[in-house]
């Protein structure tokens, strides 16, 4: 079974970092948005999941926070 996990974070957010390796950690693959980098995507993740902070964190679209 594939899970498809997705996170929109930033580079610089201590939050971020800290999903980014427990997701490493756990041997998970996934899609990063890095906001910072990408700014067009923070108009997607609001889109999504109505937040404007980060970490967000979807899987197979289903967001979890």
């Amino acid at each position: 079974m594939t899970v498809r996990v997705e996170i929109y974070a930033t580079s610089y957010c201590r939050h971020c970092m800290d999903a980014r390796d427990f997701l490493q950690a756990k041997g998970i693959d996934y899609e990063e948005y890095t906001l910072d980098l990408t700014p067009l995507d923070k108009e997607t993740m609001i889109e999504r999941c109505g937040q404007k902070s980060v970490p967000q964190i979807f899987i197979d679209d289903q967001h979890i926070g």
